[in-house]
């Protein structure tokens, strides 16, 4: 009779432990519950926060282009400021801007794609000179646009006596764009896979993923 109670005993679960799991259970579902509960609070407020913005952006447009249309004309867009910009039309911005940008391409590009070119596929990934340029890089990237402002009116226009010019701003926006864009380009070039290098020669496949 001792041999078959505590045989049974063995066998099925005391009341204790089924109460142990029930708690167990309740106390791992109540946690689901409230983590479930503030995932979806959370998501409510970042949906209502992006709308806000969008809606904002939303209003800010429509106001521009409702009240700013009526002063677009064909006049506006083809003669040049008056009475220091509170007159007249925005041609020579327009070209100006054109010009700026011009020089800006013409000294970044060359620039740009041979230092990415030369640290990509000339120089070590763990090359010590590689790692100081790319560092370097990434720090003007980083870099806000009136610094670069100022290094330009310092250097270009004053030192370099350029003064006020197309060319002093050309210069100094390529200075701006420089770093995003070699790394751009040298990411790009290393991104091409192994196997699509074979049976192209260097220049092809450089050229080609630029």
């Amino acid at each position: 009779m001792a041999l078959f109670s505590s045989h049974s005993h063995a066998t099925h679960p005391s009341k204790g432990s089924k109460k142990r799991k029930f708690l167990s259970d309740s106390r791992n579902h109540r946690h689901r519950s409230k983590i479930a509960y503030r995932d979806r609070v959370l998501s409510i407020i970042v949906w209502f926060v992006a709308l806000s913005v969008a809606a904002s952006l939303a209003i800010i447009l429509g106001h521009l282009v409702w009240y700013g249309s009526s002063h677009l004309s064909w006049e506006f867009l083809t003669t040049d400021p008056e009475n220091a910009g509170r007159e007249g039309g925005i041609a020579s911005i327009l070209v100006s801007t054109a010009l700026i940008l011009g020089v800006c391409l013409a000294v970044a590009l060359p620039l740009g794609l041979g230092t990415a070119i030369l640290l990509a596929e000339f120089t070590a990934t763990n090359n010590l000179f590689s790692r100081l340029v790319r560092r370097s890089l990434d720090m003007l990237a980083g870099v806000p646009s009136i610094v670069f402002g100022l290094f330009g009116n310092a250097f270009f226009c004053v030192t370099l006596g350029l003064g006020f010019s197309i060319l002093s701003g050309g210069l100094t926006l390529a200075c701006m764009v420089l770093p995003i864009l070699i790394r751009s380009i040298e990411e790009g070039l290393r991104a091409v896979p192994e196997e699509y290098r074979l049976g192209a020669a260097s220049w092809e496949s450089q050229v080609g993923s630029a």
